[in-house]
């Protein structure tokens, strides 16, 4: 029987977050002897994230198994409906719905010492149970966003059950500071409850009791088992300060650039139009309709990210910058793509640009279109996903830091000697025009991402085809090494 691995990066649709663990998911899917595949992989989360999952091919139409958790708590849309950064998106109702998942039934709890809590709490929980039950993982790939939920994983699922074959990888898919790890994140969380629900919390976890004595352990010693995990991050360590400090079991590995999702909805413009991204041919193989990929060159790709509506009042002040800045001499030989989002694309106020020359779109192809060599420029926010795949694909950049982790990625680029960074506050028409001939001409900063480019790529490929990279290797080390002591 094949072992198992569930992946769950983070409660909410941070693509980012999800992004990277594709990679993992598809190296270990591959993994096959005697034509059985070795390992099988599933993921779990709430309603919002199964498309990133879904419009996933494996191959040949294949798509990862999926579980639907906490549909009353976060029901579909919850992410359009709230925004703001990873520590504003966090909220503590499903701690609860993972703790009481440990309850098979309802008497369960009331011999626990406990009331039954509400029906939709209830649901929750047993939904939790129910993807964990279809999975039975030997392995569970979180995030870093999720620590305090794993933490509680691992004292419910592993150390009370006394399962050796259960081992627990967090992915922090930011370049975090040493002492921000994940046991560290946990204990953030744990902040948001009173002092009776945190004792709860640790009898609940640590000895299946619903209980607000004060319990035997400290929150401290509570959280150490997060400092026993292995900790992968999606990046390769040259792109992070070298005077970063982590411990052994922290790992730097490959890039994860994965392949472009499935789209399943049509790509359309401003004026509700469809996008065509590649030529349409008739039978006899003649172009009918052009595609923006395949017909256009110099393009100035401009993106805010997946969460757009975290930083709106910027990202409009960016989109409509460039616009504008289409109209200057230095871009009569360029087409403008704004990936404005599927919110803000519907608006009246793009109406003025030319749209012969400016196309915006709900959505656009952002790995394909960095990789086909059209793109003269790209005006980012600075998410260290797109981070990666412009420099993977040595495609000149700009950063616009709007948020969270965006400005640190920016200097650690300058730090690597890829000074390209042009704050929301100096974002004008005319700014924008000398940061793209500043980053198209300057020889130097082209030379240094170029030599990250190579080894992003280096690092990402199989090269030669028996080495396996980093990330994936880890993974397998530790399903290899159950119950032998670890990794």
């Amino acid at each position: 029987m094949p072992k198992s691995i569930l992946f769950w990066p983070d409660v909410y649709r941070e693509q980012g977050h999800w992004l990277p663990t594709l990679k993992w998911a598809q190296d270990l899917h591959d993994n096959v002897i005697n034509n059985e595949h070795i390992y099988s992989v599933q993921y779990m989360g709430i309603s919002d994230c199964e498309p990133i999952i879904s419009q996933y091919d494996v191959g040949g139409g294949v798509r990862f198994g999926w579980n639907t958790i906490l549909q009353n708590m976060y029901p579909l849309g919850y992410t359009t409906a709230s925004h703001g950064t990873p520590n504003e998106r966090w909220k503590p109702w499903h701690i609860w719905a993972i703790l009481y998942s440990q309850f098979s039934d309802k008497s369960a709890v009331v011999s626990a010492g406990g009331t039954v809590p509400n029906e939709k709490l209830w649901d929750d929980a047993q939904s939790i149970r129910a993807a964990w039950n279809a999975a039975l993982p030997n392995l569970l790939v979180s995030g870093f966003f999720t620590s305090l939920e794993t933490l509680l994983f691992y004292w419910i699922y592993k150390n009370r059950a006394g399962r050796s074959d259960l081992d627990f990888v967090i992915t922090t898919t930011y370049l975090r500071h040493p002492q921000d790890d994940p046991a560290v994140r946990a204990m953030q969380n744990l902040q948001a409850f009173s002092k009776p629900e945190l004792f709860k919390i640790i009898n609940m976890a640590t000895k299946g009791e619903i209980s607000t004595e004060e319990p035997e352990l400290t929150v401290e010693e509570f959280v150490q088992p997060l400092e026993t995990f292995n900790e992968l991050i999606p990046c390769p360590r040259e792109f992070d300060y070298d005077h970063y400090k982590h411990g052994e079991l922290v790992h730097y590995v490959e890039p994860c650039i994965t392949k472009e999702l499935i789209h399943t909805t049509t790509s359309r413009d401003s004026e509700g139009k469809e996008i065509p991204w590649h030529d349409i041919k008739d039978a006899q193989g003649q172009v009918v309709t052009p595609g923006i990929i395949d017909s256009k060159s110099n393009i100035i790709f401009v993106t805010a990210g997946s969460q757009v509506l975290d930083y709106e009042d910027k990202a409009k002040n960016l989109f409509h910058s460039m616009c504008k800045a289409m109209q200057s001499p230095q871009m009569k030989d360029c087409f403008l793509v704004v990936a404005a989002g599927s919110s803000l694309v519907n608006s009246d106020e793009w109406k003025d640009y030319d749209k012969s020359r400016v196309l915006i779109a709900n959505w656009v192809p952002q790995r394909e279109l960095l990789a086909s060599g059209k793109v003269k420029c790209a005006l980012i926010h600075g998410g260290l996903a797109t981070i990666k795949e412009c420099v993977y694909y040595n495609c000149n950049f700009v950063i616009h830091p709007m948020g969270k982790d965006q400005v640190d990625n920016a200097l650690r680029l300058k730090h690597c000697g890829i000074n390209n960074m042009l704050p929301m506050s100096n974002v004008c028409a005319e700014t924008l025009l000398n940061a793209i001939n500043r980053v198209t001409s300057d020889y130097l900063m082209k030379a240094k991402l170029k030599k990250l480019s190579d080894l992003f790529q280096e690092i990402e490929r199989n090269e030669p085809p028996e080495v396996t990279p980093p990330g994936t290797a880890l993974l397998l080390e530790i399903l290899e090494n159950q119950g032998t002591g670890g990794v």
